[in-house]
């Protein structure tokens, strides 16, 4: 049997390194990526692929959380955060994020959420013109 040449060799290997599919914690480090870059439309579709390729992972949880979580805080799409997030609470009732996915259900769209209020009810999330932050 003839040797293959040494540059063959690579290059078959390399097409095969390419072809190689992404795992579940590959996708959630490249979710995790995204966010960091503040592309969180590409994080949301990420975290997506990892609660539809791998139902069961382990990662699978925090992803759909995560889900929810963009489309409720970065990406404004209330209707797909009370999804995931219900469907969050269903699948995973006694899960560490349990709790706050109820949470963010209930309070999914208010601006009445006692910690994000001044002493006159108005919302701090930024400071007015003239103020310091405190």
């Amino acid at each position: 049997m003839k040797r293959l040449p040494g540059f063959v060799l690579v290059l078959l290997l390399s097409v095969i390194a390419c072809t190689k599919q992404m795992g579940e914690k590959d996708y959630y480090d490249l979710a995790q990526q995204y966010m960091k870059q503040g592309d969180y439309a590409k994080a949301e579709q990420t975290f997506e692929t990892i609660v539809k390729q791998f139902p069961n992972g382990i990662y699978t949880a925090r992803a759909m959380f995560m889900v929810g979580y963009l489309n409720a805080n970065h990406l404004n799409n209330l209707d797909k955060a009370r999804e995931y997030y219900q469907l969050f609470v269903d699948k995973y009732p006694q899960h560490d994020l349990a709790d706050d996915a109820r949470f963010e259900l209930k309070h999914l769209g208010q601006n009445d959420i006692p910690f994000l209020q001044d002493s006159a009810g108005k919302g701090t999330n930024a400071p007015q013109s003239g103020q310091a932050s405190q």
